[in-house]
């Protein structure tokens, strides 16, 4: 019977013991909780999302880089076009013609036949080689001077401040040296874009006998697409500090101007590098990218994709979070001359945090869960064994 007394007591006591750790496990777990999820926040979102937001800032340049390295090729290519040697160089133009009355080659007649080139066949010169290189939706236009350094021709769509003066500096030092191949990136009051340049009949040791293509590449919306492309994330491109092309839509950030962080550029080395310290805490030299943390307000959209409106008749904005990277673009003279931003929706922090409390909390209410059951089974066996005592 004292037997039966003394495990009685003891599962009571060790039943209330459960219960009162149950309740400081639950105010422990609820302060490591908020401390772990801080710190696996700041570990798996923040700090990998800014480091690869910045990769993707350097992404873009080098694109840049590799368009205009690509059109520097394109240029060489096309000014070695026979048709452009000929047109260009000699001033004639080449026709062939079906007719009964030529020559015979592989099976069909031709009648070839030349003559003075003049404004007309410059410009076809232009479209033809634009469709034959780039096809009928190209954005890259060309632009074609002769020997005396004067634009005979352009294809169409190229802003007006980014036409292509006569007797421009690159076409003087192309003309003057065939063998060298150029690229730029020049901006104007309606638009920014890469040129490069190409001699016509390189070959030729007569000057009067060459001229130059000129590729031009605007950067526009569909530049910016395809940046995106590459990073899988909006682009905003900036002449200067200000917007001018991107893959944001209904904002009020493509009316901004970025003319704190522009001028922090400007502010800085000429190498386009900073000094950080690694991992192992030597101090490297790495492109010069600036990220924030930004908060965009966006029209409001309904499930036709249409503005919703207010009550005063304005559209109706949601804000939404961003971290933004900024990195600056550089002309030919290594000069700023503006900026590309690459932005990625931090939206998924916020669903991380979340979904870290709800495996938390479901692992807390798990553990409580099997705590009271024991306490439970605790106390009930405690109540038996001093019910059959008293019974006794």
């Amino acid at each position: 019977m004292l037997y039966n007394f003394k495990v009685g007591i003891v599962s009571i006591f060790v039943g209330f013991v459960i219960f009162m750790l149950v309740i400081l496990l639950s105010v422990f777990n609820n302060f490591i909780g908020e401390q772990a999820i801080k710190k696996q926040i700041k570990n798996d979102i923040e700090s990998p999302h800014e480091e690869k937001i910045k990769k993707d800032a350097v992404i873009t340049i080098n694109v840049i880089k590799d368009k205009q390295e690509s059109l520097k090729k394109d240029a060489s290519m096309i000014g070695n076009n026979e048709t452009v040697v000929s047109t260009v160089g000699y001033g004639y133009s080449k026709t062939l013609d079906f007719n009964s009355e030529s020559f015979v080659a592989s099976g069909e007649s031709y009648n070839v036949s030349y003559k003075t080139a003049g404004m007309l066949e410059y410009m076809k010169l232009a479209s033809n080689m634009q469709k034959t290189a780039y096809g009928a939706d190209a954005t890259t236009q060309i632009e074609i001077a002769d020997s005396t350094g004067t634009v005979k021709s352009k294809t169409g769509n190229i802003p007006e401040s980014l036409k292509e003066i006569d007797n421009s500096e690159y076409i003087k030092q192309v003309i003057t040296d065939p063998s060298m191949q150029v690229a730029n990136i020049v901006t104007g009051s309606d638009g920014m874009a890469i040129k490069a340049y190409g001699s016509v009949n390189k070959i030729s040791t007569e000057q009067e006998r060459r001229g130059v293509v000129i590729l031009t590449l605007p950067f526009d919306n569909i530049f910016a697409t395809e940046l995106k492309r590459f990073t899988d994330n909006d682009i905003a491109i900036f002449n200067g500090d200000q917007y001018m092309y991107g893959t944001f839509y209904n904002t009020e950030y493509t009316s901004l101007k970025q003319d704190k962080i522009y001028e922090k550029f400007i502010q800085t080395n000429a190498e386009g590098t900073v000094k950080e310290k690694n991992a192992k805490g030597e101090e490297i030299s790495v492109p010069e990218v600036i990220v924030k943390d930004e908060v965009l307000k966006f029209e409001k959209l309904n499930d036709k994709g249409e503005t919703v409106l207010a009550k005063d008749g304005k559209p109706e904005m949601i804000s939404k979070n961003y971290k933004i990277a900024y990195i600056p673009i550089r002309n030919g003279h290594g000069e700023k001359v503006g900026m590309i931003a690459v932005a990625a929706e931090t939206k998924d922090k916020n669903q991380k945090i979340i979904k870290l409390k709800q495996n938390r909390e479901k692992m807390a209410e798990f553990i409580t869960v099997i705590l009271l059951l024991v306490a439970l089974v605790s106390l009930i066996l405690g109540m038996l064994l001093q019910f059959q005592m008293q019974k006794k």
